[in-house]
């Protein structure tokens, strides 16, 4: 079907029955100038009247949150599963927590021995993938998606499946890993509570019936990464309004391949050995990446070629707008990971000598990129953006002298790991 309208909102995840479509519809009429909404579930916004398509979408979500707690009102009921508490297997404390999705799917694998002794031979080698279109650039290489099975659910597909709630806990008692977005705004361990809608993922592993709330891991007060409780009422007002609220921190749920639900469960894999030999071969890709390439559209920049493009951007030599607190926290994650690998061989007895070296010298690029991590936060802290999602700093002399604090670490990096190519 082909609209003629300035916006088209698709609302047909909120399960309508043709008698609540036509009176909201009509409702609407009085605050949005409509076209056809023939289509049970499509809003035909045909005129924008001087709002832009954000603007419109929060007159027209706001109203229809009121209008569904007035005509269909949340049923908090729950229904038996078998089993009244649940609480699978999590490591809190990850490697990596630049982003949700290193830190959940790292809570979970860290919980098997094989899925743990197989992450040793990643996160020791840098992507950065550039697109204007993306919101995240720098990344680990990793593979952490081929260690676990999963399934994604959209909205109507849950809704089909009864309640969220017995949805979720019926995935628990499977042994299933769940995450989730949610609503911000309804959460009370989370920054935004009772001030802004803010839909983000949440990963639920467990559940206790008799205190009715659900086990969460992911990011809460503070934009801290821990474990903390959700109660089945703000869970169900956090999911069923995150339906309509997705688009504020999660518009990507609108694009292909992306999904509000995903179940989660550990693939079984043989044990699988690290050695010294592995940590300097992935370091040695890391000293001598590939030429950048373009990639479907994107451009992908490896290992320490990503340098170059984060430098260029602090120091305004080429702006794409790619670096943020983010990007200088992996970088410190990064060179974290690296001592972590090496700590391990040490203890097992299977460290040469440059190893040794390495590690010991490891303490110092540590504390350099830390510095420039802590410079990058207390500059976010003097324009009043230390707890909010804008995490870049927009002080251009500052970025330059970040930038050359970032210089003299990189090359204080490679004189150090390059005694691995010359071995």
């Amino acid at each position: 079907m082909t609209y003629q309208s300035e916006l088209i909102l698709d609302l047909r995840q909120m399960i309508w029955d043709e008698r609540l479509w036509k009176r909201f519809v009509r409702r609407m009429k009085r605050r949005v100038c409509l076209g056809d909404c023939a289509e049970m579930g499509v809003l035909c916004v045909k005129d924008l009247r001087n709002r832009n398509a954000f603007e419109t979408q929060v007159l027209v979500k706001g109203f229809l949150s009121e209008y569904l707690d007035k005509y269909r009102p949340l049923d908090m009921g729950i229904c038996d599963v078998r089993q009244k508490r649940v609480a699978l297997p999590l490591v809190a404390e990850t490697e990596s927590n630049t982003y949700l999705f290193y830190s959940t799917r790292l809570a979970m694998l860290r919980t098997n021995s094989n899925a743990a002794g197989y992450l040793m031979r990643y996160f020791l080698d840098l992507r950065l993938f550039y697109n204007e279109g993306y919101a995240n650039f720098l990344f680990f290489e990793e593979e952490l998606e081929r260690m676990l099975v999963l399934q994604n659910k959209g909205y109507r597909e849950v809704c089909q499946e009864g309640s969220i709630l017995d949805f979720v806990r019926r995935q628990l008692c499977e042994g299933f890993y769940v995450n989730v977005h949610l609503d911000e705004f309804y959460i009370q361990e989370k920054d935004y509570y009772g001030e802004r809608h803010f839909v983000h993922e949440n990963l639920i592993y467990g559940f206790d019936d008799e205190k009715q709330v659900f086990y969460a891991y992911g990011m809460a007060g503070r934009q801290q990464t821990v474990e903390f409780l959700i109660s089945y009422e703000e869970f169900l007002l956090a999911f069923e309004k995150g339906k309509l609220f997705y688009f504020c921190g999660a518009g990507y749920l609108e694009q292909e391949g992306y999904y509000p639900i995903t179940i989660y469960q550990i693939s079984e894999s043989a044990a699988c050995e690290f050695s010294e030999d592995i940590l300097f071969e992935k370091l040695s890709a890391f000293l001598n990446p590939p030429e950048n390439e373009q990639v479907e559209g994107d451009i992908h920049i490896y290992g320490k070629n990503v340098y170059d493009w984060i430098l260029q951007d602090l120091t305004g030599e080429h702006v794409r707008n790619i670096v943020d607190y983010r990007v200088v926290h992996l970088l410190y994650e990064h060179k974290c990971c690296i001592r972590s690998r090496l700590e391990y061989l040490r203890q097992r007895g299977e460290l040469s000598d440059i190893g040794q070296k390495i590690l010991t010298e490891m303490k110092g690029i540590i504390n350099d990129f830390q510095k420039i991590r802590f410079q990058y936060l207390q500059q976010l802290k003097k324009e009043g953006k230390l707890y909010s999602m804008d995490k870049m700093v927009e002080n251009s002399e500052v970025k330059t002298y970040i930038a050359e604090q970032l210089g003299a670490a990189i090359k204080r990096e490679e004189s150090i790991l390059g005694e691995i190519c010359e071995k």
